[in-house]
């Protein structure tokens, strides 16, 4: 895990403000910076994770969360993924988390002005106005 932390954190590069907040992410998306524009917030799935292995209480958390991207401060592009595709779970504590996820996933599209589904690196605009992602050079 620290391998992948490193790597994201490289292929992000100096150009991104990179908060991170494992627990707190209400928190951490009301206390950017004024002057910022957008922010990406990666990712959602890792977070409840985080929340379920800290003993956490999930509604609270999600609620807090879901009262920031009512009202954000800017632009926010949210990552999650979608772990209810696959097979189910053979324990309880993994369903519990891919019903979670999903729920979670569900109640922040809802708050979103768009959601891209990501396929094979092939973004699939699931609710909102599609956008032509071609290169100019592709047209």
């Amino acid at each position: 895990m620290r391998e992948r932390i490193a790597r994201h954190r490289k292929e992000r590069g100096d150009s991104f403000l990179t908060i991170e907040a494992p627990i707190g992410l209400a928190g951490a998306v009301q206390s950017l910076p004024a002057n910022i524009e957008a922010a990406v917030v990666d990712c959602l799935t890792m977070w409840l994770g985080n929340l379920m292995h800290q003993g956490a209480r999930e509604r609270p958390e999600t609620e807090a969360l879901f009262q920031v991207l009512r009202k954000p401060r800017c632009n926010l592009i949210v990552v999650s993924n979608e772990v209810g595709m696959g097979i189910v779970p053979d324990n309880p504590m993994a369903r519990r988390f891919r019903d979670l996820a999903g729920q979670l996933n569900q109640d922040v599209a809802r708050l979103a002005e768009r959601v891209d589904f990501m396929v094979s690196g092939i973004a699939m605009t699931v609710k909102g106005e599609t956008r032509d992602r071609r290169a100019p050079s592709d047209h």
